[in-house]
């Protein structure tokens, strides 16, 4: 009787348990009104980026890790089926539905954002319209390139940089048409081809156990449907992380209002040797400390450790003589070859994971159902994706040889970019002019590339520029929110396909139709599409065409020893379990991103440190809540800014916002 009734309890339990049809027809309704807000929601957000990024240049929402906008879509949904739960609870969001419609704003958004698709249109326009006798544009540049790859000159383009008109206007679409389409078919196939990368190594990096520091916030957020947010240390929080940009916005209308400048500012460089370590900057942004928390406190340690350490070689070397920028000791060249040698560490680590997935392709066993996309499917998507990118390359210019030289260093780049954001999480992270072109140009110089593949090079700027927001980077956040946020894996890869096709033709839209309406070239825009986006890459093209450099063994050996030294720390943290420099950290000791923040990282660990080593895990989980409530805190009140700048036509000054970064 007690084995009968013990064996009998679980399973009465358990059926109680099950949800009924009822219940699971109100989730699928659920479910179908959180893909279709998320989906609705892609071109807004596409639009409001092309406002604050691309006009006002004030809050650079896709510059950061972790998006604003997105954060802000959770607290205000939480908010929201609060209050719904008391008078329809059926159709009130879950956790699930709130990250769905996270997912979808996250995979959407990026790709109308600072780092993708506004660089494209910005260059090829520029290339075009901004030709002039004294740049050499037409002579050099124009013969060699595609005519279905840039805009034709006509009203459209006239308007993409005068405004006064919309991208509907008779015209104006005929002189986009073909490069919208191209680079939007190019888009669609590079988004999917991350994707299936990404879906590949989730189950590796998840056996490594990476503790995805991102995509931790909106995990946190959504416990208990939100209540988590009741928190005193959360809310504590918030209210700190409001107070920045409240006392800011007051101040622009009462101007005797005290301001609290929390941006990036740069110090003065100091007189002498010491001016090798250029300018310091610092930041004080609640975010930056509220993100920093989340990241493992060794890595918080390398990070901080190697940007001063490389501060002060610059300084030794300028002392003895060593003086050229680009010479050596080569640091920017040991910073990328770091990144080289730390994608080749990520797959000696997943070479067992290798084999398991040849496996699975040919006999799957273990993943199917499992994942957001088969193996099968995403070695398939991965290989031919590949093949496209390789031809597209050569319709590019480049030859077969320097396109698969190219694509194979964009590749392994990208990889340990993805890495670090899915490890670090750190709250920006920027290897600025550092891709593909850069490593080829530095080690076999400009002269060995032929006019076409140089213009080519130039072509692809737009993704090799900064490397801070590829799709895949987002990608894999999303994964492990979608796997521990309850949402099925096979959903989660339709929902992603759905949110990458919906947001790169959200994009395309909100940026013509806002430039053409605004005019890129007029005093409204104070966005970087004049002064960098759209001259960087052609400047580069006419200094290698005028100016071409021969191969260079110090860079070539600065590549080298950056590779090399990041497999030295790495071994040097498997053989010894004390030792506290982290391989990551040297890869980013060069970064922009990392150089901005190194105070908050440096002094979070100061203060993370204290509280693991004398309070322990206990201590550390109690002060989570407060850093969360900084992050949500100044991102939701940086939405409310940009809100009201918009509404209203205000244009608040750019160092009032989160920009910066």
């Amino acid at each position: 009787m007690i084995a009968t009734r013990r064996g009998a309890a679980p399973s009465s339990g358990a059926a109680r348990s099950q949800p009924s049809d009822v219940d699971r027809r109100w989730s699928a309704v659920r479910t179908g009104l959180a893909i279709g807000a998320g989906l609705f929601l892609i071109p807004v957000s596409a639009r409001w980026l092309a406002e604050i990024e691309w006009v006002r240049y004030s809050d650079n929402a896709t510059t950061q890790s972790l998006f604003p906008h997105s954060t802000a879509l959770v607290v205000f949904l939480a908010g929201v089926s609060a209050l719904v739960r008391l008078v329809a609870p059926r159709i009130a969001f879950t956790r699930r539905e709130i990250l769905t419609c996270y997912v979808c704003m996250c995979i959407g958004s990026h790709y109308g954002g600072h780092d993708m698709l506004q660089i494209l249109y910005s260059s090829i326009g520029f290339v075009i319209n901004q030709a002039t006798p004294e740049n050499g544009y037409a002579e050099l540049v124009h013969p060699h390139l595609k005519a279905w790859s840039v805009p034709s000159a006509g009203p459209g383009l006239r308007a993409f940089f005068e405004g006064q008109s919309t991208l509907w206007a008779p015209g104006n679409w005929d002189c986009w048409r073909a490069p919208v389409l191209a680079w939007g078919a190019f888009t669609v196939v590079l988004g999917l081809v991350m994707l299936a990368g990404a879906n590949l190594l989730r189950r590796q990096w998840d056996n490594e156990r990476l503790t995805y520091p991102i995509a931790q916030v909106p995990l946190w957020l959504t416990v208990g449907d939100g209540r988590s947010m009741l928190s005193l240390h959360f809310l504590v929080g918030t209210a700190i992380g409001i107070l920045p940009l409240l006392f800011n916005t007051i101040k622009h209308f009462k101007p005797i209002w005290p301001a609290l400048s929390v941006g990036v500012t740069y110090s003065a460089p100091l007189d002498g040797v010491w001016a090798a370590a250029g300018s310091f900057p610092t930041t004080w942004h609640p975010f930056a400390f509220g993100l920093a928390y989340l990241i493992p406190t060794d890595l918080l340690f390398s990070c901080w450790f190697f940007y001063l350490l490389t501060c002060l070689e610059q300084v030794v070397f300028y002392a003895m003589g060593y003086r050229v920028w680009t010479g050596f000791p080569y640091s920017d060249q040991q910073a990328t070859g770091a990144h080289l040698g730390l994608a080749l560490l990520v797959l000696y680590n997943a070479r067992r994971h290798i084999r398991f997935v040849v496996r699975e392709v040919v006999r799957p066993n273990h993943t199917r159902g499992t994942e957001a996309l088969g193996y099968r499917a995403s070695v398939v998507i991965l290989a031919a994706g590949c093949l496209f990118l390789l031809w597209w390359l050569r319709q590019m210019g480049f030859s077969w040889l320097t396109g698969a030289i190219w694509l194979a260093l964009f590749m392994a780049v990208l990889l340990a970019v993805t890495r670090l954001r899915a490890e670090y999480g750190l709250p920006t992270n920027e290897l600025f002019q550092k891709g593909p072109e850069y490593i080829m140009t530095g080690a076999a110089g400009s002269r060995s590339y032929t006019r076409g593949e140089q213009v080519g090079m130039a072509m692809m700027n737009w993704l090799t520029r900064t490397h801070r927001q590829f799709p895949m980077q987002v990608q894999v956040d999303m994964l492990e929110v979608g796997k521990r946020g309850g949402i099925p894996p096979v959903l989660m890869g339709r929902v992603m396909i759905a949110a990458t096709l919906v947001g790169i033709a959200a994009a395309k839209w909100a940026l013509l139709d806002v430039s053409m309406r605004t005019g890129i070239a007029t005093a409204k825009v104070h966005g970087p599409a004049m002064w960098a986006f759209g001259p960087e890459p052609w400047n580069k093209l006419v200094s290698w065409i005028n100016s071409p450099t021969d191969p260079s063994t110090g860079q070539t050996l600065g590549f080298a020893s950056g590779a090399a030294f990041c497999a030295v720390l790495y071994k040097l943290r498997v053989a010894i379990t004390w030792w506290p420099l982290h391989p990551g950290g040297y890869v980013m000791s060069r970064a922009f991103g990392l150089q901005r923040l190194w105070v908050p990282l440096f002094l979070t660990w100061c203060f993370k440190a204290c509280v693991v080593r004398y309070g322990g895990h206990t201590v550390y989980v109690r002060y989570k809540p407060f850093f969360l409530g900084l992050v949500a805190g100044e991102y939701c009140s940086a939405i409310v800014r940009t809100l009201i700048d918009i509404r209203w036509q205000i244009y608040f000054p750019a160092e009032s916002g989160i920009g910066g970064l």
